[in-house]
Parts: C-alpha cells; structure tokens; sequence
C-alpha cells in the first residue's frame, strides 16, 4: 500500500495518541460569535498568530473610527484571483490567501464572501452605543 505524506503523518498522530491538527481550524471570534476559521498560514505568520494579529487589527480600528462602522464600510478588496483581502474603512483586517481557499475547497474569492458577510455581521456590534436608559 503505498502512502501519501498527510495520510502518514495523521495515521502516525492517531497511532502514537498525539492530537492531529492538519485539518483543525483556529476560530477568530467577535462579540461572542464564530466570525471565521483559519486553517493555514499567511506570510509567516500561524493561524494563531493570525487571530492575534485579527484582535489587534480591529481593536485599532474601532478606536479609531470616527464614526461607528457599518456593513458598507466593511468590503471585499481584491488583488488577484487568489488573493482577496477584507477591509474596513479602507485599511485591511484580514487577507484570504491561496491556502486558506485550498484549506477550505473553494476559490478565495469565495471564501472571502462567506468571512465578508460574517465580519459584515458581528463587527458593527462592537460600536459604542449610547446609554439611553441611564445608568
């Protein structure tokens, strides 16, 4: 039987009891909800690193904001077929590369939508809101 390398190694994982985390995503969450899953690196930087560099980015960016965000300042900012990055107000909060596609079957423009419409969602929750009913 002849073996591919991922199948060795994750058949290596279960035999010696280690964890396999080929396949497992890291999740990036915003005000309490799943937002996004990475599963492959960017540039030199881990998926967990990714979800820092994510958590920093977009504390950044909602204290700078000079007004609260909205879903029409959250878009999609494409440089070519397979690299797709999600703004707000201009300034990138997260790239979707060639290996985040692959990692998840499908095209990064694709993929770029599925996040676009989940960080569309959950970010503008995060705005400061006005205490109307006192404290």
């Amino acid at each position: 039987m002849r073996w591919t390398m991922p199948v060795l190694a994750i058949a290596l994982a279960v035999v010696a009891g280690g964890p396999v985390t080929a396949d497992e995503p890291v999740v990036w969450s915003v005000a309490g909800q799943q937002v996004l899953r990475l599963r492959a690196p960017y540039k030199l930087l881990t998926p967990e690193q990714r979800v820092e560099e994510l958590d920093q980015r977009l504390t950044e960016m909602l204290s700078i904001a000079a007004r609260p965000i909205g879903p029409a300042d959250i878009r999609l900012k494409v440089y070519s077929k397979e690299t797709v990055s999600i703004t707000i107000n201009g300034k990138v909060l997260v790239t979707v590369a060639p290996a985040d596609a692959a990692a998840n079957h499908c095209s990064a423009r694709r993929l770029a939508e599925i996040w676009l419409a989940n960080v569309r969602k959950t970010v503008p929750l995060l705005n400061p809101r006005e205490n109307r009913g006192g404290a």
